[in-house]
């Protein structure tokens, strides 16, 4: 650092350098072993998580050419670089869930080892190492590090692209670097900076790279209507805890450890501010990364969201902070240089306090981490019996890209539009674009169909040109083979032949075990464990599959030359531990089963009340915080259930939203609604307990002012049937709300 840029520098910075020289050991040894915690802690449990919409949506646009994913995306807030990476990525690596979230995580390392040169350059080596650590630890990070989004990537040239900033001020750039520096502002779009001439025109330069698909999105994307209005004050609180802790969610649960670390993380802001008073000065890359990337980016992200209409007025959404993570962190380890000065043991405190904290966050996160069998075993069934020339029907589309990840079979596909009310009219003519071209259907039906099309019209359609040949229910999900005639439903084509996990162990002369299908190796106790197994037989045989100690059944297996066999086991609702799967002498996974625990209240029951829905199940209360909202909001609400005995079948809660005026989008006058599963499935609740389930109902952005009821119950997932209420009618009208103006 050169005498002209130290005259601007804050003291606590100059402070820090001073300490770094006299350091016992190299900052650059603890770098290392930072970068192989934040690998380790980005690729643990990394596959271990369903793939959800935007995740189905990235690989199913990366398998495209280059060209129709630049055309696909103009029309989306997203640029293609990501999906073009995937593209590449893909072919090499495949496009299994851990292959595509390996690219986020590699460019999340990178990002760590790129902060701790930023930081060395603002504050010193250790500055850097703090920076680092703190970002390596950082559940933000790391959660959008296991994800296959263009976040991580995005950060990384962003700040690529302040590094060479930096570099560009610090010194007389080379052509080399404002090149560079031209190529990271184009990769990122990270436009806000104009410091000295040379910063501006590597802006332009950079600009007019982006300029050709600036012009091709504008020229393709859709209007999108605003968002509705988020107060300014809770912002404030989601970006003070978000950047920190990583949750979204119940953030007043953290208020006094986001205010510690807000405390630390403004000393070195106010200490730059106190320089820049001092010294009349801005051109200092201190000021340009608080300013910059600490003020402008959430500001511009609350204007946006207040657009009224925009090509793209975002949803304020947490994710949508996470480039600021970077720049916070570094602002952290400044804090705690800043309370050096103080004492080296209030430093330490400080620094243990941070790390504490991200460790306590990440204990929760990585146990919210677990597969669940949501499409995987409906979608295994068509990969091995589906035919060339059938076709897939999804009753609603809503969560189109995640059951294609689970579809390997090549296969066409429909959709009925989710959120659109289903009527004679669009189930004729749907269906007859299903049969144009194919004579079987299979129908995979989630509980958006409920909503939607709750006189099953499309498969009543479906049924008058169809007989129905299969059908399975897995957890709120239903998979249904409308076909001319009759399917083998054991013997596997061999080019159908995609075992989850392929094997080949030779239990006997004439027994061969090929591979297998598990979705999930944790259930929850009470649940129904899945497992497909497919084997070759030269004669007829048996042999026994178990959980040991827990369930068994045998298998007859005929001759054959490739068969699969599916097993459910219900797990009794009162197991817990670990069990191993075992086929024969051969054991194949080891199961976790997690104990479903009566919770303990930790309070009254607010609105205690008792209805009875079918033989035993009873609604006992229920919660309302927030019993007055706005248009675009969620209603929250815990209900409390209770059995007499044990129930044999897996029901799904519904909450909806009733209005006075008719909702014209969906056809009646539904104006919010969600249809799942209890977090814990009926079938594991104990007699007499308690089960506590939250539910959050979003509201439709347009409701009219008004009073609203909430209307729960639970139906059959098979049948769509509702559980009666007592003796009358088979919903529960439960309180009201109020939407204001």
């Amino acid at each position: 650092m050169n005498p002209n840029e130290r005259q601007f520098t804050p003291y606590v910075l100059r402070f820090t350098q001073h300490a770094t020289r006299h350091a016992r050991f190299a900052p650059s040894l603890v770098t290392y072993a930072t970068l192989l915690v934040a690998f380790f802690l980005r690729v643990y449990r990394l596959a271990e998580n369903n793939v959800w919409w935007d995740e189905g949506w990235s690989i199913w646009l990366s398998q495209k050419d280059l060209a129709w994913i630049a055309l696909r995306t103009a029309a989306d807030e997203h640029p293609p670089l990501h999906y073009w990476l995937l593209h590449f990525w893909n072919a090499v690596a495949g496009t299994e869930v851990f292959a595509g979230r390996f690219l986020s995580v590699a460019f999340g390392v990178l990002t760590v080892a790129l902060i701790f040169r930023i930081g060395k350059r603002v504050g010193g080596g250790w500055i850097g190492v703090l920076a680092a650590l703190f970002l390596a630890l950082a559940r933000f990070h790391i959660w959008w590090s296991q994800d296959i989004k263009n976040y991580t990537p995005s950060i990384f040239f962003a700040f690529a692209a302040l590094w060479f900033a930096l570099d560009l001020i610090a010194r007389r750039a080379s052509t080399r670097t404002v090149f560079v520096l031209v190529r990271a502002f184009h990769v990122s779009r990270f436009t806000f900076y104009s410091i000295t001439r040379r910063w501006l025109a590597a802006n332009i330069l950079g600009a007019l790279l982006f300029a050709p698909w600036l012009y091709l999105y504008l020229t393709n994307a859709a209007a999108w209507s605003a968002a509705p209005p988020f107060d300014f004050g809770t912002f404030l609180k989601l970006v003070a805890t978000v950047l920190p802790l990583g949750v979204t969610t119940n953030i007043e649960n953290y208020y006094v450890v986001t205010l510690v670390l807000t405390a630390l993380v403004m000393l070195p802001v106010i200490s730059i501010l106190y320089s820049v008073f001092r010294n009349k000065r801005l051109k200092t890359e201190y000021c340009l990364l608080f300013t910059l990337i600490v003020l402008l980016p959430p500001a511009l992200l609350y204007a946006l969201s207040l657009t009224p209409v925009a090509f793209f007025a975002p949803k304020i959404q947490g994710r949508y902070l996470l480039v600021l993570l970077p720049a916070y962190t570094i602002l952290l380890a400044l804090g705690v240089a800043t309370l050096k000065r103080l004492s080296t043991y209030v430093a330490l405190a400080a620094t243990i306090f941070v790390v504490g904290a991200s460790a306590f966050m990440l204990n929760d996160y990585y146990a919210t981490r677990r597969l669940r069998d949501d499409y995987a075993s409906l979608a295994n069934t068509i990969n091995a019996f589906a035919r060339a020339d059938d076709l897939v029907l999804l009753n609603t589309d809503q969560e189109w890209p995640t059951f294609l990840y689970y579809l390997r079979s090549p296969l066409d596909w429909l959709g009925a539009p989710n959120g659109a009310p289903m009527n004679a009219a669009n189930a004729d003519s749907l269906v007859r674009r299903a049969l144009a071209r194919h004579d079987a259907v299979w129908l995979v039906a989630i509980p958006d169909a409920l909503a939607t099309d709750p006189q099953r019209l499309v498969e009543t359609r479906l049924a008058r040109e169809l007989n129905q040949q299969y059908e399975r229910t897995v957890g709120d999900k239903r998979l249904v083979l409308y076909a001319p005639a009759p399917r083998d439903f054991v013997n596997v084509p061999r080019e159908n032949l995609a075992a989850q996990f392929p094997r080949s162990d030779q239990l006997n002369d004439i027994l061969r075990l090929v591979g297998y299908d598990l979705p999930t190796r944790t259930i929850n106790a009470g649940d129904t464990f899945r497992v497909a197994t497919y084997w070759r037989a030269t004669y007829p045989a048996q042999i026994s599959v178990r959980l040991n100690g827990l369930v068994t059944t045998t298998l007859n297996i005929p001759s054959g030359d490739l068969m699969r066999f599916e097993n459910d086991f219900a797990i009794p609702p009162d197991a817990s531990g670990e069990f191993d799967l075992q086929l024969g002498p051969i054991a194949l996974a080891r199961v976790r089963v997690e104990p479903n625990a009566n919770p303990e209240l930790s309070g009254p029951i607010s609105h205690p009340v008792d209805y009875r829905l079918g033989e035993a199940i009873h609604l006992i209360g229920y919660d309302l915080p927030r019993a007055k909202l706005r248009a675009g909001e969620s209603v929250s609400v815990t209900l409390y259930w209770s059995t007499d005995r044990r129930v044999q079948k897996n029901y799904v809660a519904f909450v909806h939203l009733l209005g006075t005026q008719f909702n014209p989008a969906q056809n009646n006058p539904l104006w919010g609604q969600i249809d799942r599963s209890p977090s814990t499935p009926t079938s594991a609740w104990l007699p007499d307990g308690i089960v506590a389930d939250i539910y959050r109902v979003p509201i439709d952005a347009h409701a009219p002012p008004g009073k609203y009821k909430l209307e729960i119950g639970l139906y059959d997932p098979a049948t769509g049937a509702r559980l009666a209420v007592g003796d009358g009618p088979d919903s529960i009208l439960l309180d009201e709300i109020e939407i204001a103006p």
